[in-house]
């Protein structure tokens, strides 16, 4: 068991950001406003006053544990794990540019609402902070974390179990091809004690992996599993409730290829027919909508293009 409190009040003003707004001022110490105990079975039990104080310490307490797969799985949804790794992570890496994982994470961050955005902060420097202060135990490919990244990993998780019924290309595998949860009343259990079951039926090689936490801020107080990388608790229970995620397919988003070519017909639900856009100036979209990302070879860093023109 520990209580960690600290790091040196210098690195931690390095590390404040002008946006913490009116949950901690800028050159306040995050550990002020957060604990992180862990218990005999190294678990963190976090308890902050504030949003971004809450996801320091927990972005800390992840980093501690496991930073290279969370950083890892960063990597691979914002599409620069081949660069790091090589080729075979090159048809995931377009893979995830074409999913705009990290383009819509962007955009989702410079509009997220005030608890969102300080709690992606203070998880991504929560991260970083722990980098700076473990040099020795940071792989050398480890650039730290952003607060977008926090959103880029979710949107993967999400749209990674949408129904993928295109044959022939890359995709990801679903975090969760199956699942399940289940509750016991006190009265059936030896304990008696109500007994909450979660299964994620998780791979244990991919980027969605799942951590134990407890949380706790105010009236929010939950324990329960999240993925690494993400700094609230996905499926868990409070004192009223306990929650599961399990996948049910739900068929949210529909993957199709278009080809570009002027002689297909007159079909007016064809992407390349419609009046609105003429063929060769939406051959001239896509090809301006290119977006580089790099394959570590033997050679050195080869640059390829990925088409990521978003169209209706």
């Amino acid at each position: 068991m520990q209580l960690r409190k600290g790091i040196q009040r210098t690195a931690a003003a390095l590390l404040c950001l002008a946006c913490l707004g009116g949950f901690a001022q800028d050159d306040d110490d995050p550990w002020a406003f957060c604990s992180v105990y862990r218990d005999e079975w190294g678990v963190p039990h976090i308890a902050a006053e504030n949003p971004f104080a809450l996801g320091f310490a927990f972005g800390y307490a992840q980093a501690e544990d496991h930073l290279e797969e969370m950083l890892r799985a960063y990597c691979i949804v914002n599409g620069r794990a081949a660069a790091i790794w090589g080729e075979d992570y090159a048809e995931s890496d377009a893979f995830s540019l074409r999913m705009g994982h990290a383009r819509l994470a962007e955009g989702a961050y410079s509009q997220a609402d005030p608890f969102t955005a300080a709690i992606c902060t203070g998880f991504a420097q929560g991260i970083n902070a722990w980098i700076l202060e473990h040099p020795a135990a940071v792989p050398e490919w480890v650039d730290g974390a952003k607060p977008a990244d926090v959103l880029a990993l979710w949107h993967a998780f999400l749209m990674s179990e949408a129904p993928f019924d295109l044959p022939g290309i890359f995709r990801r595998a679903p975090a969760m091809e199956t699942g399940n949860g289940w509750a016991l009343a006190p009265k059936r259990t030896a304990e008696g004690q109500t007994l909450l079951v979660l299964n994620a039926h998780e791979n244990y090689d991919g980027p969605f992996r799942w951590c134990e936490a407890h949380l706790i801020m105010g009236n929010y107080n939950v324990y329960g599993a999240t993925l690494f990388g993400l700094p609230l608790v996905l499926m868990g229970h409070n004192d009223m409730a306990g929650w599961a995620i399990a996948p049910n397919l739900p068929d949210f988003g529909d993957v199709y290829m278009e080809q570009f070519s002027p002689a297909a017909g007159g079909n007016p639900k064809r992407m390349f027919n419609r009046k609105s856009t003429p063929d060769d100036d939406l051959a001239l979209q896509m090809m301006s909508k290119m977006q580089p990302y790099y394959v570590r070879t033997d050679a050195g860093l080869e640059e390829r293009l990925v088409s990521v023109l978003a169209t209706a």
